[in-house]
Parts: structure tokens; sequence; C-alpha cells
């Protein structure tokens, strides 16, 4: 819901820097990344770019160029393959404490500039 936690963690993470944004879900699970181009003056060519340098990862692109979709299986097992499954979920467990510890993203206002900025 709006305001809450997980959606002021979604605004947190997408205002994140590409290479922060990666850290972001790979700590949380995800495997995938999906960019609308249609919140991007240029329909998302450089962050799409940007991302494709990050990850080496080519991008799913839709028919009409609007969505491009990183499929980040293989790389985020590569980055587990570096610690243990353990570790992987003692680090996830302190990714979330560690961002349910920051009061702002506890704040139903939070983002609410942020929002206004990415939906134009």
């Amino acid at each position: 819901m709006k305001g809450r936690f997980w959606d002021n963690w979604q605004v947190a993470v997408i205002a994140s820097e590409p290479v922060d944004l990666l850290g972001h879900i790979f700590a949380t699970g995800f495997t995938g990344l999906l960019i609308d181009g249609h919140g991007y003056a240029d329909g998302g060519s450089m962050i799409v770019d940007q991302y494709r340098n990050l990850t080496g990862v080519t991008p799913v692109i839709s028919s009409d160029n609007r969505y491009a979709f990183f499929d980040l299986t293989r790389l985020m097992e590569e980055k587990k393959k570096a610690i243990t499954g353990t570790q992987y979920e003692n680090e996830k467990e302190q990714y979330i404490m560690s961002m349910m510890a920051r009061p702002e993203l506890q704040d139903p206002l939070f983002g609410v500039d942020i929002r206004d900025q990415l939906l134009g």
C-alpha cells in the first residue's frame, strides 16, 4: 500500500544509482529487472545501456521498444556462489532489518516528491 514500508522501500530503491539498485535487488532475492522506457525522456535507452554494461546481460525488448527486461538469474546465482547459503540468508536478513530501521521508510509521506518526479 502506498506510504507503507515496502512501497517506500521501492521508491528508495528506484531512486538509487544503478549499481546500488543491483545490490538492493540481490539482497532481497530478485532475479529480474523491468525498465519502462515511458518514464524517460530518451525512451530509456541510456538507463538500459547502463544496466547492460553493469550486468553483461542483453535485455529482452518489447516489440514497441517500451519495455526492457533483464533476466538476472545467472548473474545473481554467480554472486551467490561466492558465499554460502547461510551467509546469503544472513546478509539478506541484515539488509532487510537495516532498511526497516530507516525511519524515513516508515513515514507515510516518504517519497511523495520522488514519486511526483518519476510519474511526472
